[in-house]
């Protein structure tokens, strides 16, 4: 699966940029090798909510029943890690849930307490995840030359 992470590194294998790190990006260019495109349907699929509800759907929940309920489900920092056709997601309250995407797509039925043992075992694999991602702080210095000065200009960036 191709995933947001993938983005980046996709940029700077197009731009030929080397970022020179003692970390290795997350992620793996899109393009080509070799001519061929390889997608890694293997890979777990990763994503975090960081628990800030918009602005836009905070007003347009405010007057509706059941409002806070709603909304709570959003205040607060999720992680989840998808394999294969299971989704698992573990909120900073310590809350579980463990979905089966093939027989509900809709994520209405939480297996967390029913599947332990997967939901151990993917806890594990995201923690792993989640320690071998960069912290959001990760800043690398990059002093531009003048081809990807040039570049950037043509796509507007700069």
């Amino acid at each position: 699966p191709v995933q947001l992470i993938d983005i980046f590194p996709t940029i700077l294998a197009l731009l030929d940029i080397t970022i020179e790190t003692s970390y290795k990006l997350p992620g793996k260019s899109l393009l080509p090798q070799n001519g061929q495109i390889k997608i890694d349907n293997k890979r777990p699929i990763f994503a975090e909510w960081e628990g800030r509800v918009p602005e836009f759907v905070e007003k347009r929940l405010k007057n509706s029943e059941n409002a806070i309920e709603k909304l709570s489900i959003f205040k607060k920092k999720l992680r989840m890690i998808r394999e294969g056709n299971e989704e698992y997601i573990y909120g900073e309250d310590g809350t579980e849930e463990l979905y089966d995407l093939n027989c509900d797509p809709g994520e209405c039925n939480n297996l967390a307490n029913v599947k332990m043992d997967r939901c151990r075992i993917l806890r594990e694999k995201l923690i792993k995840t989640l320690k071998a991602e960069p912290s959001s702080e990760w800043v690398t210095q990059y002093e531009m030359n003048e081809n990807v000065k040039r570049s950037l200009q043509g796509l507007g960036y700069l």
